[in-house]
């Protein structure tokens, strides 16, 4: 069973994905239909979801040299290599990004960093309240 975590991480990814595919989708000028139309789809997992499509051969075989971008972590188990995965840290407050810096704890293979800024327990709230300051 998936605890509520993992499901708000799911759906969160699946959220993320659709933003993603609607910025392709619906360009606004023709110059920006041609630029979207030589750009490959770029999908983003965390663990769950690199774990349901990894354990599917048929669907892991579609993401093959596809440079997924993917959430390293505790949740996240290996990447298959014919991915050619790319690896992000996911941080839910710019403390936990500045700790992680500062405290070298960063993945040494992560090549950015995304801050998750929603409206949860995870996020503090004068962050959610002006992401800005």
């Amino acid at each position: 069973m998936i605890s509520w975590f993992m499901s708000e991480r799911l759906a969160f990814t699946a959220v993320l994905a659709v933003v993603f595919m609607g910025e392709f989708m619906f360009p606004i000028s023709p110059h920006l239909a041609q630029a979207a139309e030589r750009k490959a789809i770029r999908w983003l997992f965390n663990g769950p979801g690199i774990a349901a499509i990894a354990a599917d051969a048929e669907a892991s075989r579609l993401l093959d040299n596809g440079q997924p971008f993917v959430v390293t972590g505790r949740n996240v188990a290996a990447n298959p290599p014919g991915w050619n995965a790319i690896p992000f840290a996911s941080f839910t407050s710019f403390r936990a990004i500045e700790s992680a810096l500062k405290g070298g704890t960063l993945a040494h293979n992560a090549e950015g960093i995304i801050y998750d800024n929603e409206n949860w327990q995870f996020t503090p709230e004068h962050e959610q309240q002006n992401p800005a300051q």
